[in-house]
């Protein structure tokens, strides 16, 4: 009998210890900060940029809520961590269920002098799914026309020659995935594109009355 109970609890601990070891390995990235003092901040021109690892300062609406207020309507999944990540390239966070735990993992902030917040730029993960999104906000200002946010990935540059370690410093590095549309006075979010095992960044844009534009990209993660 006592013989059985050991083998009985070995099992359960070498299970336990196969769910941990699965569970360390689909949390790939290490958790952003929850510090909500900028990392750094840059002045350029009459704008002033702050950079985030983590959320802002300036809380979003989620993402079941911008999809409710955008009219849609979807039934609510959870996501399958069985899935790659990659069936769940081009689609909707909020409707795979992937948006439900998903974390603010770099963002954005820019001002005017005065300390108005024209914009807010985040880069979305979500650790269940191993997917990133963008998100942002867009002030409704006097001068704003709309706002643009989109997805860039690091992946090979030359898909057609020999695969290399691409540096994830180099701008050509990083490709375009996805973009949407951001009205004044709302906020939007892309579609979702697998970042296993690679790294993502969200680069917002404005666009001014008067044909100006004004950028800010997060910092890859």
């Amino acid at each position: 009998m006592k013989k059985r109970w050991a083998i009985f609890a070995a099992t359960l601990l070498t299970s336990s210890l196969l769910v941990d070891m699965a569970g360390a390995a689909e949390q790939d990235k290490p958790a952003p900060s929850k510090s909500k003092e900028p990392v750094n901040v840059e002045v350029k021109g009459d704008l002033i940029l702050e950079y985030y690892e983590g959320p802002s300062t300036v809380k979003l609406p989620s993402e079941k809520e911008i999809f409710k207020r955008q009219g849609k309507r979807a039934t609510a999944k959870s996501p399958q961590p069985s899935i790659q990540a990659l069936a769940y390239d081009n689609t909707d966070p909020e409707t795979t269920g992937c948006a439900n735990n998903a974390i603010t993992a770099r963002s954005v902030l820019v001002k005017n002098k005065s300390g108005t917040v024209l914009s807010t730029t985040e880069l979305r993960y979500s650790p269940a799914c191993r997917t990133a999104w963008g998100r942002m906000y867009v002030k409704n200002y006097q001068s704003t026309n709309y706002g643009q946010v989109v997805l860039y990935r690091l992946e090979q540059p030359y898909p057609d020659e020999a695969p290399y370690n691409c540096p994830d410093t180099w701008p050509e590095c990083y490709h375009w995935k996805t973009d949407t549309y951001v009205s004044p006075g709302d906020s939007n979010y892309t579609n979702q594109f697998n970042d296993a095992g690679t790294l993502s960044f969200a680069h917002g844009m404005i666009r001014t009355r008067t044909g100006g534009i004004f950028e800010a990209t997060t910092a890859s993660y």
